[in-house]
């Protein structure tokens, strides 16, 4: 018997879907159980493809699994006798030794222990999709708010529904649990590995590296440069760090920020992109950069509409393929924020959405905002925290801030060329102020000590 005839022996496929059990394979979860009372070895191979007892459709096989790899676990002896004993112990009589004896009388040979195991995760996959349609079902018919939020919530279901069950929850874990992991990274130190790398050296001093999870904000007047940093963030992960990226760019279309980073990458001057009058030696320039920014894994999305369900819904589809290792949002005030009494009040809960989804898809986000106007009526122009526009959340949700100034905006004479990196919020290191060389004609900003800057 091929294994398409053991399936179809094993699972036979009801037509009437209507009065249908859930998907559920009792004669495939025998096996399972069988093979793991019969072999160390199988357990191992079970438990490769089956990490929560939710999996099996009939409760006694939760109970049986769960004991089993307790048992593995402590070293016990496995064996239905042994197995039985123990149940005894937990106060389970329902199950007896004549069933247990039952499940390995069903083993055809304990090596495929796997491909049962397979089945058996196949089947509560489709049960949960099941379950799954439903709610989608429910979402549809209740039509209840935002339609862009329930199009994720759907997508939410179905992607929940397919994502391999754990028993892992780490927020029951305690400090004894955690403390093993805790004491080697001590010892091995952070993992450096893991973090996004910033785009210049200077700002390496304050801000070693972006780390998952985090929601770092960058504040600036208009004109100071928020776009080229993001710009510089991007290409400094994408087309030189080939990890996946993806821009949110209400302010710039897809084409304007491809005419960003080609004049940044081949020292052409933006003038010419925005013009359309790029020369003999421009395109050589191009030609030499082209090809490596091509094969960036960077998605630009410029739809003028983003909202937060936009933005979670493209991380997710991401995910599936390559999952995104930073998103850059430019910029908050343009984003459709959730309806609230007052514009603080929308910011400050889509700032705390932001943060959260950094978490959940185990990346830093990074924001960029205005500040407000008043900076330049003040006599030091020099931004601070409280001067984000609109919002003290920013600054409260915020792991890191950084604010941008640009001396030259204000007075021509002023420390041309320079544009002040100032990490006003840092949780996880120091403050300061580094500087590096605006080079705005080529939408870029290099290190002093960079050999591209201007002497």
């Amino acid at each position: 018997m091929n294994a398409t005839d053991q399936r179809r022996h094993l699972a036979p496929v009801p037509t009437n879907t209507n009065t249908a059990e859930p998907p559920h394979d009792i004669a495939a979860e025998q096996i399972v159980i069988g093979a793991m009372l019969l072999s160390r070895d199988a357990v191992d191979d079970v438990t490769q493809l089956i990490h929560d007892p939710a999996t099996f459709y009939r409760p006694a096989h939760q109970v049986i699994y769960e004991t089993v790899v307790d048992m593995a676990d402590r070293g016990c002896e496995l064996s239905p006798v042994a197995v039985h004993a123990e149940l005894a112990k937990q106060g389970e009589r329902a199950i007896t030794a004549v069933y247990l004896h039952e499940c390995v009388a069903q083993v055809p040979v304990i090596a495929n222990a796997g491909y049962y195991a397979r089945i058996v995760a196949e089947r509560a996959v489709l049960r949960r999709l099941v379950e799954a349609g439903t709610r989608i079902a429910q979402i549809g018919y209740s039509g209840t708010g935002e339609i862009d939020d329930l199009v994720d919530l759907a997508r939410a279901e179905a992607d929940r529904a397919t994502e391999p069950a754990t028993t892992l929850d780490t927020t029951q874990l305690t400090v004894k649990d955690r403390m093993p992991g805790y004491i080697d990274r001590l010892e091995n130190g952070r993992d450096a590995t893991n973090l996004i790398p910033v785009p210049y050296n200077t700002l390496r001093r304050l801000v070693p590296g972006f780390a998952p999870g985090q929601l770092i904000a960058v504040g600036g007047r208009p004109g100071t440069g928020k776009s080229v940093l993001a710009v510089d963030i991007l290409r400094k992960v994408s087309v030189e760090g080939g990890m996946p990226s993806i821009l949110f760019s209400m302010e710039m279309t897809a084409d304007e920020v491809m005419d960003r980073i080609h004049a940044a990458e081949g020292d052409i001057n933006l003038a010419k992109f925005t013009r359309g009058r790029l020369d003999d030696t421009d395109w050589d320039k191009f030609a030499r950069t082209v090809g490596r920014v091509a094969e960036a894994p960077l998605v630009i999305d410029d739809s003028p509409n983003v909202s937060l369900a936009h933005i979670r819904s493209r991380l997710r589809a991401m995910s599936r393929r390559g999952p995104a290792r930073i998103a850059v949002i430019d910029y908050l005030q343009l984003m459709d924020m959730p309806k609230e009494a007052n514009r603080e009040q929308e910011i400050a809960k889509t700032t705390r959405a932001l943060k959260n989804m950094a978490r959940e898809f185990e990346l830093p986000i990074v924001v960029l905002a205005q500040v407000n106007r008043n900076v330049v009526h003040r006599t030091d122009k020099t931004p601070t925290l409280a001067d984000f526009r609109e919002s003290g959340a920013v600054e409260q949700d915020a792991n890191i801030a950084i604010l941008l100034h640009r001396p030259e905006i204000h007075d021509p004479e002023d420390r041309p060329g320079e544009l002040d990196l100032i990490v006003a919020k840092n949780r996880s290191g120091p403050l300061g102020t580094e500087t590096v060389q605006a080079q705005m004609h080529y939408s870029r900003c290099v290190d002093f000590a960079d050999p591209r800057a201007i002497r």
